[in-house]
């Protein structure tokens, strides 16, 4: 397949893969293009095998010449029908290849579906934290994805997102939203400009510092505030919180985190047969059974509930 109207076809390619619901769009030197969708890779039989030409002309279109750096290049941008579709330039053995990655609106809106009651309650939260975890690669973004869109549904607020990449581009609904690339070691202070320009939520991705730790607990005394982490359950998540802190600070933490968690959501994706993976959840609740062992620090002895 020779790209002749290069824009047209990538294009087309990542249209079809965010209608099947897919997260990726590999496009590699003489082999045919193929889509990741429920953690699995599909070859698209009916499209020819790319030559390297095809791979660079597809590179030139999405990415500006001033923004090529060499054969490893990160770039993002709106595609229409899709959204917002990050690019990530390569070469191997075969020539040059790109990985177009994306979070399909068709596949936070199915999660958002799928989310219980007891986890949509969360959100209504006036204040407090709320703790979405999973192993690397989990949907962990998609689920807090689906946390924002039913908040810009229901409430009339001003959400910020503090995001290393955006992942999926939120309209404003009936609450304002306001997304911005922040990386990780910036968070804290990312915190501190919401929370000065009044946001009454504050989203993060993964927390990986002691000090967006602190001052995600501050925040979340008077706005609602949602983080992710990487870890396999509730448990490991509150562990893994404690451990972005002086040993020192982690007393005082564990009683505030006492009184401001609201719940923690951690995901799981397993497989199903043949049909791809499926989100097994658990939910803990901070009743005071909880809350009193969380001030403790004895995470380990927490229960959650299953939603398979």
């Amino acid at each position: 397949m020779t790209l002749t109207s290069t824009g047209s076809v990538v294009d087309r390619l990542l249209r079809l893969c965010a209608a099947e619901g897919g997260s990726a769009l590999y496009l590699m030197s003489r082999a045919r293009p193929a889509v990741r969708v429920a953690g699995d890779i599909r070859v698209l039989g009916a499209e020819a095998a790319l030559a390297p030409r095809d791979i660079e002309a597809a590179l030139i279109d999405f990415i500006p010449s001033d923004a090529l750096d060499g054969t490893d290049t990160t770039y993002a941008r709106e595609v229409h029908g899709v959204g917002h579709v990050s690019c990530r330039a390569l070469r191997d053995h075969r020539g040059p290849g790109v990985i177009f990655s994306m979070t399909p609106a068709s596949l936070v809106l199915s999660t958002q579906r799928a989310l219980t009651p007891e986890m949509l309650a969360l959100c209504d939260e006036a204040d407090g934290l709320i703790i979405v975890a999973g192993a690397r690669a989990a949907g962990k973004s998609t689920l807090v994805g689906a946390l924002i869109g039913h908040i810009l549904q229901n409430r009339r607020d001003y959400v910020v997102t503090l995001e290393n990449r955006i992942q999926a581009v939120h309209e404003s609904r009936v609450s304002l939203v306001s997304q911005r690339e922040v990386a990780p070691a910036q968070h804290a202070q990312g915190i501190l400009a919401a929370v000065r320009e009044g946001a009454d939520v504050i989203v993060l991705d993964e927390i990986q510092t002691g000090a967006a730790a602190r001052e995600v607990l501050e925040a979340a005394r008077g706005h609602l505030v949602i983080c992710a982490l990487a870890a396999v359950d509730a448990a490991s998540a509150l562990d893994a919180y404690f451990d972005l802190l002086a040993a020192g600070e982690r007393p005082a933490a564990c009683e505030t985190m006492s009184r401001v968690l609201r719940g923690v959501v951690a995901q799981r994706l397993a497989r199903q047969n043949r049909e791809g993976r499926f989100a097994s959840r658990e939910l803990l609740l901070n009743t005071p059974a909880t809350s009193a062992m969380i001030a403790g620090g004895r995470f380990m002895h927490l229960s959650a509930e299953l939603h398979a």
